[in-house]
C-alpha cells in the first residue's frame, strides 16, 4: 500500500490529538466514526486521511459536502480514488483491534482544532475538519481531491464559509 509523503513537521503528541477529538461537535465525531468503519473495511493498520475525507463526503447536511457532491464527489468515487492510489482493496476486518490514527489523520485533526480555536469557536466543526483536510500537505485525502480537480473548490467553500483571518 503506498502511503502519503512524509508530514512535513509539528506537535502530533498523543495530547494534542487527544484535545483535538474531545473538541469535535457531534458532526464531527460522526465524521471520525465513519473514518473507523472504512479503516476496518480496508483492513487497514490505521485510521488515515482519506478515511477522514470519506467520513466527511458522507455527511450530507455540510455545505461543503453537499456542493461537491452537486459536481460529482461522492463516498464511492472517494473509495475509487483512494483504491487506484493506494491499491487498497475493500477487505473488512475484525473489529477487536484499536487503529491508531496515522500522522496525516493527526495533523488534520489537530489543524483542525486549531483552526477552531483560531475562530473563537466552541468547537470543532465539519468546516473547520474541511479547511484542515485542504491543508494537509502530503495527505493522500488532499490528493484525492487534487486528483478529483476539487481542490481547489473545496478551498474555495472553506474561504466563503469560515473568517478571512482563518483561510
Amino acid at each position: 500500500m503506498v502511503a502519503g509523503e512524509a508530514f512535513p513537521g509539528g506537535d502530533l503528541v498523543a495530547a494534542r490529538v487527544a484535545g483535538a477529538l474531545a473538541g469535535l461537535s457531534s458532526e464531527g465525531r460522526v465524521v471520525v466514526n465513519r473514518a473507523y468503519n472504512e479503516a476496518y473495511g480496508y483492513a487497514s493498520d490505521f485510521v488515515g486521511s482519506a478515511h477522514l475525507l470519506i467520513g466527511l463526503v458522507a455527511d450530507t447536511s455540510n455545505a461543503v459536502s453537499s456542493a461537491l457532491r452537486e459536481r460529482g464527489v461522492t463516498v464511492e468515487t472517494i473509495r475509487q480514488q483512494f483504491e487506484q492510489i493506494t491499491g487498497a482493496r475493500w477487505q473488512e476486518s475484525p473489529r477487536y483491534i484499536h487503529l491508531t490514527f496515522s500522522s496525516h489523520a493527526k495533523a488534520v485533526l489537530i489543524g483542525a482544532a486549531d483552526i477552531a480555536g483560531n475562530t473563537r469557536s466552541p468547537m470543532t466543526g465539519l468546516d473547520h475538519l474541511w479547511l484542515a483536510v485542504s491543508r494537509a500537505e502530503g495527505a493522500i485525502a488532499r490528493r484525492i481531491l487534487a486528483d478529483l480537480g476539487h481542490l481547489s473548490y473545496a478551498e474555495e467553500l472553506c474561504a466563503a464559509i469560515l473568517p478571512p483571518d482563518v483561510t
